[in-house]
């Protein structure tokens, strides 16, 4: 319950962050909980933040009708820290229309939501407990033993055939002009046992490094996300997002580190990224103050531990009343993950994927207590679902007129490479 007419109140623990987040993943507890690692967390000197605990929770899936205005009202009536997922599924309550062919395994919420009981706050030499008062703080003590690495029985649900064939299809649709950009995704499914997802988590975000890392335990669900990609951000009045289109790999030799990140200033990349940007400028355009949509990066090339990307960045000016649903319903989802027009793309990679998305390419985020918020992109991850030991790794990319089906195919790979590298 919401500890009505108090503020939550800060205990300093004085101890090595690294290590306390480690005993916090070392848990085997029934506790839900939710991760953010990096998130440009340290330009104001946090080096993690974790929700830890349920005081208030939203969920809104086909089992518990809700609607956009009760989520606004939700998210209005609660001045606090908010944090949670979005599913890919939402665009069917956003768009009716859509067609949703494939089953959801995972049984994941459209939307849930929670406010942490405690907000774990990692400085340079403290951990933050922000609480409310009479909240017990729990110790977190090392529970792990030697961590040995899990191996999961990672099986592609495509044969390569059937992918090249299915590429050619969505060439065909853009050669005929249904379409011109669409996100086409593959998936590797494992049913062994992941014990202590978190712990994995822990060991895998050591070797990817990537800037919109998250984990969290809700429900069934364990999410191990090393996302390189930002899908919305809020500042006071302003509204980022810095999609990503175009990806190579790194090197350890120099020379061939530097050839790889040069390969992506080629036309069929570049090409990808212009159309997402025209995507999502269209999308912030619908809620965004007029003439103040304006694009701040194009197709930049940043460097991540496993791959080179293309990153742009596009920002708006949206008015101050603005809801959270009306941002969701002009952005959701991302343009990086659909294609366009939306609608086309969206409906035809549920056509011909061989899986149903669930959780992957939506997004994960937090609220703080102003209103502001930042939400990622899940990709580069692995969804585990404890109720049966089933585990997921999604991959995917653009197509274009430009796109050659072997090279698309080596790409998804690369995508999911290293994730899958690791469980073996």
């Amino acid at each position: 319950m919401i500890h009505c007419g108090s503020k939550r109140i800060i205990t300093i623990i004085n101890t090595n962050t690294e290590e306390f987040r480690k005993n916090i993943l070392s848990q085997n507890s029934s506790t839900d909980y939710l991760l953010f690692d990096n998130w440009q967390l340290s330009q104001k000197g946090i080096q993690w933040m974790l929700g830890w605990g349920k005081l208030d929770q939203f969920i809104w899936s086909e089992s518990v009708p809700n609607s956009f205005s009760q989520f606004d009202n939700w998210l209005n009536s609660h001045q606090d820290w908010k944090m949670g997922y979005i599913n890919y599924d939402l665009k069917n309550q956003i768009e009716p229309i859509l067609l949703q062919k494939n089953t959801n395994q995972l049984q994941s919420d459209w939307v849930y939501f929670f406010i942490p009981e405690i907000l774990f706050v990692a400085r340079e030499h403290w951990v933050e407990a922000h609480h409310y008062p009479h909240t017990t703080i729990p110790s977190f003590s090392a529970e792990e033993k030697d961590y040995i690495r899990p191996q999961l029985n990672f099986a592609l649900q495509i044969t390569h055939h059937e992918y090249i064939d299915r590429i050619h299809q969505l060439i065909s649709h853009i050669e005929k002009g249904d379409l011109y950009e669409i996100n086409y995704c593959i998936e590797w499914q494992s049913d062994k046992e992941l014990p202590l997802p978190s712990m994995s988590y822990f060991h895998l975000k050591k070797e990817m490094e990537a800037p919109f890392s998250c984990y969290f335990k809700l429900n069934n669900i364990h999410l191990l996300c090393n996302s390189p990609e930002r899908f919305l951000k809020k500042d006071g009045n302003t509204l980022i997002s810095q999609p990503i289109k175009g990806t190579s790999s790194r090197f350890e030799h120099p020379e061939l580190d530097r050839k790889s990140k040069e390969s992506l200033n080629n036309e069929k990349d570049r090409s990808e990224n212009i159309m997402t940007i025209d995507l999502v400028r269209n999308d912030l355009s619908k809620i965004a103050l007029k003439g103040s949509v304006k694009t701040t990066e194009i197709a930049a090339t940043h460097s991540f531990k496993q791959v080179h990307q293309l990153v742009s960045s596009i920002e708006c000016q949206i008015p101050p009343q603005t809801q959270f649903s009306d941002i969701l319903k002009a952005t959701f989802p991302m343009g990086s993950m659909t294609g366009a027009p939306k609608i086309n793309a969206m409906n035809l990679s549920e056509k011909l994927e061989t899986m149903h998305r669930d959780i992957y390419s939506g997004s994960v985020g937090y609220f703080q207590p102003n209103g502001d918020f930042d939400f990622n992109v899940i990709i580069r991850s692995l969804i585990h679902f404890s109720q049966n030991n089933k585990s997921y790794v999604r991959a995917g990319g653009a197509i274009t007129t430009a796109s050659v089906a072997e090279a698309e195919w080596k790409e998804s790979h690369l995508k999911a490479e290293k994730i899958l590298q690791f469980f073996q």
